[in-house]
């Protein structure tokens, strides 16, 4: 089959024209549209799919492994039986060890025995796959998982019991409307497990107040960087517990914001030398009622010589030139009246936004940070009964989804001075799913920004704060030129090798009869879809 490709002239500065001819594309088809496939590129070997598949006589279900290579033709097929009360949590992706790690916890609702959590160690380049189960020594709400030198990292909150979440419902609620505090207040929660030795750890905090494990990132020789979260008596802090190879913790350090008023949300470390340290981040300005999760109000670069802070400078959202490109030009207006009142009075105006920030990218001598911003959102319905005849209507909110509004990248040097940003406008995103959905690819000085979403790619190329190219949308092609396509689900896209990325989803595809050129496709189908896409 010929490749879908976007063409680009001169090597990438604004999209000339699409040839769509027959797309390299594979469709798998599935009975209905909540059947799920994952995807994931690993790079030149090509693309790894896993799924669960049908139950077994014992407590087992089936899921399999395909892997196709970079021309989608398949490979091999692997078979793993997993534990059907175990729940897919999520993967992590190791190129430098060619693996690829799928992580399982316990449905609610069972009672936990002798296990509670399952890592598949897939070995993507050789077909190996290794299964290692395990129970935690407590219960963790999980929110981080992170596998780094065979040591998977499992970190969130602990849960409460019965009787404190009964005391919490009932009693605590009128201490949090007035304080933001909670009675019995969670933990950041912590266990590291040894694959090779199948052997668990925890490491237990127990801080004053209330804590959180945010993150774990691999960092140089063999550490893990795990960021915590705590705050006590209304006030946060964070610092990061760095453990070594073997799961033990060596070392701590504390990230001071140097500002009483403000509060760093996130934290990544790169390093520039043996004796300094960078780390990036979003901050949040404190208020009368804090948290651990609060929004974001800016970004932030600071410097660390030793284990120390060197400096951190702050940086407002309403300080970026192009903050404000993804709003209507309405928007645009009210919003610079507000800045201006606010400086006028001189003060600060504070723009609130859920951001999902991105590893930190190194490029050259500049360090370039990307969040997409995004907000819950919810719809009024109505349901009207009758009482002796007479009509009663009670409306109520419903939580439908998370909508996405732009990505902010920002680029920083080595002392911390700002020196461009853009924005990117995603507003037609509306998921359940919360997750990184812009990618980057870059050519020399230009930094092609792209999603895939409701069957359409959309992408924008940037230099600094240049737009070459602005918002354009593909449509991806499907395998019949009679299909019509009646509905997307869980589109996604990520890089993949060179100047290729791949696109995929589920689709609902209606055949509206024999195509020209090509044989027919069934009336109605559902499919899981992968695309190879290159920007040349």
């Amino acid at each position: 089959m010929k490749k879908l490709i976007l063409i680009a002239s001169t090597i990438i500065t604004f999209f000339s024209c699409l040839a769509q001819e027959s797309p390299l594309r594979v469709e798998i088809e599935l009975d209905n549209y909540l059947d799920e496939i994952y995807a994931m590129p690993v790079g030149k070997e090509g693309v790894m799919l896993f799924y669960e598949g049908e139950n077994t006589k014992s407590d087992d279900r089936i899921w399999y492994f395909v892997k196709y290579d970079t021309e989608f033709e398949e490979v091999w097929v692997k078979e793993m039986l997993i534990d059907s009360r175990m729940d897919y949590y999520g993967y992590q992706y190791d190129e430098n060890n060619t693996r690829l790690y799928l992580f399982f916890t316990y449905v609610s609702g069972y009672l936990k025995k002798d296990k509670d959590c399952t890592v598949i160690e897939l070995d993507y380049k050789e077909g190996r796959i290794n299964q290692y189960t395990v129970r935690t020594p407590m219960n963790i709400d999980i929110d981080v998982f992170n596998v780094n030198n065979g040591i998977a990292f499992i970190g969130g909150q602990t849960v409460h019991n019965f009787a404190q979440t009964c005391f919490e419902s009932y009693c605590g609620i009128w201490l949090r409307l007035l304080t933001g505090m909670t009675i019995f207040p969670k933990k950041a929660a912590l266990a590291t497990f040894d694959l090779n030795k199948e052997r668990i750890t925890l490491h237990p905090y127990t801080l004053k107040g209330m804590s959180a494990v945010m993150s774990a990132d691999a960092y140089l020789d063999d550490l893990t960087n795990v960021l915590i979260g705590h705050m006590d008596k209304n006030n946060p802090q964070i610092f990061i517990d760095q453990y070594d190879g073997l799961g033990k913790m060596v070392n701590t350090i504390t990230l001071n914001s140097q500002e009483h008023d403000k509060q760093l949300l996130t934290a990544q470390l790169t390093p520039i030398n043996k004796k300094e340290t960078v780390f990036i981040g979003v901050y949040h300005n404190l208020d009368k009622k804090n948290s651990l999760f609060a929004t974001a109000n800016g970004f932030y670069f600071g410097k660390l010589k030793g284990d120390r802070v060197k400096y951190i400078n702050y940086y407002n959202f309403a300080d970026l030139k192009n903050f404000d490109k993804y709003m209507s030009s309405k928007q645009q207006k009210k919003t610079n009246r507000k800045l201006a009142r606010a400086r006028r009075k001189g003060k600060e105006l504070e723009l609130n936004y859920n951001l999902l920030v991105h590893d930190i990218i190194q490029k050259d001598n500049e360090y370039i940070m990307i969040a997409e911003a995004y907000y819950a959102e919810y719809e009024t319905r109505c349901h009207t009964s009758y009482i002796n005849g007479t009509p009663q209507t009670t409306c109520y909110e419903v939580f439908i989804g998370w909508r996405y509004t732009h990505s902010l990248i920002a680029a920083f040097n080595e002392e911390g001075e700002l020196l461009w940003d853009n924005s990117f406008r995603i507003y037609n995103i509306l998921t359940y799913n919360l997750k990184e959905r812009i990618k980057v690819m870059f050519d020399d000085q230009d930094i092609i920004l792209v999603y895939n979403y409701d069957g359409y790619i959309s992408s924008k190329i940037i230099r600094g704060n240049k737009v070459l190219e602005g918002k354009t949308q593909t449509k991806i092609e499907t395998n019949y030129d009679n299909d019509k396509v009646k509905g997307n689900w869980n589109s996604s896209m990520d890089f993949w090798y060179d100047n290729y990325f791949i696109a995929y989803g589920t689709q609902k595809i209606k055949s509206t009869g024999k195509g020209k050129g090509r044989k027919a496709s069934k009336k109605k189908r559902y499919v899981f879809y992968f695309n190879k896409i290159a920007f040349e």
